[in-house]
């Protein structure tokens, strides 16, 4: 089986049939993997959105190479003369970031297809042929055309029950509580969280030991919002795995959404003696204790998270946020200012903003910022209200009119 390297290692022939000679493949991964390999480790979050700046646009406008469709040849002529099977499978990719594409790819694979019929090889076309959510859900890439650990799971139990018709079934190398835990991962990937819940509940009854079918149902109900039921499984997933950090947090969150403050408090504080360095918890930490209203130890641990990720907008937001309404104003105009600077588009930002430089008296700075939160979103309310004080403190008082006849009227309208 040494000869399959070849298809690794062949210059002509790379890791995506019909990508520009010379990519690097380099980041293929040499260590076992149970299924479609993803791009990198540690991406599970990473989706399509953001992740394709930096790649050529016209790269997959690029003619067939000859060259290519030869060593693929050549290299299928090998095989089959060694009596080795061979099946040819398009991965899925995420098709709306080729709408302008499509008519080269459908060119292309229909040479691929040709090739197959030809020989009598298989071909598993999950492009174009076999399009399911996996082609079109973000979540599942780490860019347009690469899979994430999470995509690269659901894509392994695809494949796995269309090889089954083709390859003979060798006794079975997982426990039944893993291939419950996959069948999971498809069935929420391709129909949704709660279609999956079976599944996870099956994987409890196989093997009540381990903690994955647990936190994963946890997750499914925390996102459902049914808190109860969230909060029974992830106590039993933390019993089963208490120095596992993102347990805690995950605990941490369904206490916090069920308004147990004390109760996420504890949690938060395990995941920081488990993992002092991760910022989101710190991030989680802080904002618990701003609900609190515990000023002080909010902006400790918030000031820890912008610490370990200072370009997180979001962070640097809620610190504002902290030192504005503990009456911190300069303050707050740094971390506030930073954050408009990078999401300006964000109407609460600017409101905020607004708000603090209405607070040092900075009317002009404040009219800004309010007027840009207001074009963004002409209802809303913290930016009404400022603006309706800035109006008075100014003497504008038909400006103040304005704002407070609109804020009357949207008052109105909730009713």
């Amino acid at each position: 089986m040494n000869r399959l390297s070849l298809i690794k290692n062949r210059t002509q022939i790379l890791y995506h049939f019909f990508k520009v000679l010379g990519n690097d493949a380099s980041y293929l991964r040499n260590q076992s993997y149970q299924g479609y390999i993803p791009l990198i480790e540690n991406e599970s979050q990473a989706t399509v959105r953001g992740q394709t700046a930096g790649m050529e646009p016209d790269a997959d406008n690029l003619p067939v190479d000859p060259a290519q469709v030869a060593a693929l040849e050549q290299l299928l002529d090998e095989l089959q003369k060694d009596g080795i099977k061979v099946i040819l499978v398009q991965t899925p990719e995420h098709l709306p970031s080729y709408a302008r594409q499509m008519d080269e790819i459908r060119g292309k694979t229909a040479l691929l297809k040709s090739i197959a019929q030809r020989r009598g090889v298989p071909f598993l076309d999950y492009l174009l042929e076999k399009q399911t959510n996996l082609n079109r859900g973000e979540n599942f890439y780490f860019n347009k055309n690469h899979l994430n650990a999470l995509g690269s799971r659901v894509f392994t139990w695809a494949l796995r029950q269309d090889l089954a018709r083709y390859i003979p079934e060798k006794k079975r190398g997982l426990a039944d509580h893993e291939i419950l835990m996959v069948q999971a991962d498809y069935v929420r990937g391709m129909e949704g969280d709660l279609q999956g819940i079976p599944y996870l509940k099956k994987a409890i009854e196989a093997d009540p030991s381990r903690y994955e079918a647990y936190a994963e149902l946890g997750i499914i109900y925390f996102n459902a919002g049914r808190d109860a039921e969230a909060l029974k499984m992830m106590k039993k997933a933390v019993e089963l795995q208490p120095n596992f950090t993102a347990l805690q947090v995950g605990l941490g969150n369904i206490y916090g959404q069920m308004k147990q403050y004390d109760q996420a408090i504890f949690c938060y504080q395990n995941a920081q003696r488990l993992s002092p360095a991760l910022p989101h918890v710190y991030y989680n930490l802080g904002t618990v204790f701003y609900l609190k209203r515990n000023f002080s130890e909010a902006e400790t641990n918030l000031k820890k998270a912008v610490k370990l990720d200072p370009g997180n907008v979001t962070y640097n937001y809620n610190l504002g946020i902290v030192y504005y309404e503990s009456g911190q104003y300069q303050n707050a105009l740094i971390y506030l200012s930073f954050s408009a600077k990078h999401d300006p588009k964000n109407s609460d930002v600017l409101a905020a903003l607004g708000a603090c430089q209405l607070q040092l008296k900075d009317y002009v700075s404040a009219m800004g910022s309010l007027q840009k939160a207001l074009e963004l979103n002409p209802n809303h309310v913290a930016a009404l209200k400022q603006m309706g004080i800035l109006g008075e403190e100014t003497n504008q008082l038909k400006l103040a009119g304005q704002a407070r006849a609109r804020l009357a009227y949207l008052e109105s309208k909730r009713r």
